[in-house]
């Protein structure tokens, strides 16, 4: 939301990305809390000014654990990775992209459209959450809107809590993450 609402204060994002942007915004998280505890989610989070990638770094520091996600998989709104692409940030974005500096990017994720989604600054985002990994299929199954964004690890050695892929990681275990 942060880059969509940023361009539009510009003029620059179309009546239905604006629309979906709001859309987005006014979507209760409450039925995805609920379901979250149900399955028993071992952290949960609403993903606001810090973006994705503030809010998962702090829900892994405090489990001891790192992550591994697949770029590709980010979630976006009509529009953001194309605003993005086109150099627009909002005036929080920078101070998350410092974030950058404590994680692994791997190669094919550098150049990777929706990396920049990581630093987002978001308004009334989406909940993130982690699962045991017995109960991913059942968040699959009961949620609409929900999208396995990369695998909760053991802690890396490199103190890193996140490294970023732009492959798809089926080939590996994973718990989901909803973002």
């Amino acid at each position: 939301t942060g880059v969509l609402l940023h361009a539009d204060m510009q003029g620059r994002v179309s009546g239905l990305w604006l629309q979906a942007t709001i859309d987005a915004m006014l979507s209760s998280n409450a039925e995805a809390a609920r379901i979250a505890a149900e399955l028993g989610a071992k952290a949960v989070t609403d993903i606001t000014g810090f973006g994705l990638l503030g809010h998962l770094a702090e829900m892994l520091r405090a489990s001891g654990v790192s992550a591994v996600l697949d770029v590709s998989q980010i979630p976006a709104l009509p529009g953001t990775v194309e605003l993005l692409a086109q150099g627009f940030r909002s005036t929080f974005h920078p101070e998350n992209e410092k974030a950058k500096k404590g994680i692994i990017i791997r190669p094919d994720a550098q150049k990777h459209p929706r990396l920049e989604l990581l630093f987002d600054p978001q308004t009334s985002g989406g909940l993130l959450f982690g699962l045991p990994a017995d109960r991913v299929g059942e968040a699959f199954a009961k949620l609409s809107n929900v999208t396995d964004i990369g695998e909760v690890t053991a802690a890396r050695d490199d103190g890193a809590p996140v490294e970023v892929r732009a492959s798809t990681l089926a080939h590996v275990k994973r718990s989901a993450m909803r973002a």
